[in-house]
């Protein structure tokens, strides 16, 4: 008997775990699509001072949406649950950075970490009250 209970609670961690990374999927899909918006708006106008923040928006517009559907999906607390969804993010999303811009670290992935956490958790909090 105990075997089962204990399966059953595995199977709810990987299930929550699944959760996670499809909600994850959503805000780095909402990220793209909006990276790729704004690539073709620079392709066309070439000001790059303003679409240089636009790009911290897109990130943070991920982030939001990551720890709001993480929340709606799982429950819990919403600073927890926005702040480790936005955590998995904000990996999936550096390596990314990275990989595009050929591992060559600059002083500018900094402020995408506390962008990418305050927005997880804001968007954990405000599934959480809705």
């Amino acid at each position: 008997m105990p075997k089962i209970l204990k399966t059953k609670k595995i199977l709810k961690k990987q299930n929550k775990i699944l959760t996670c990374l499809l909600t994850v999927l959503k805000g780095l899909i909402a990220f793209v699509l909006g990276f790729f918006i704004v690539s073709l708006i620079i392709y066309k106008v070439n000001d790059s001072a303003f679409y240089y923040y636009l790009v911290f928006a897109l990130i943070s517009l991920g982030a939001f949406i990551t720890g709001f559907i993480s929340y709606k999906k799982l429950g819990g607390r919403g600073i927890l649950c926005g702040l480790f969804s936005a955590a998995i993010y904000l990996i999936f999303l550096l390596l990314i950075i990275l990989i595009t811009m050929k591992f060559n670290v600059s002083s500018r992935l900094l402020p995408v970490i506390p962008i990418c956490l305050i927005s997880g958790i804001l968007g954990g909090i405000v599934g959480a009250n809705k």
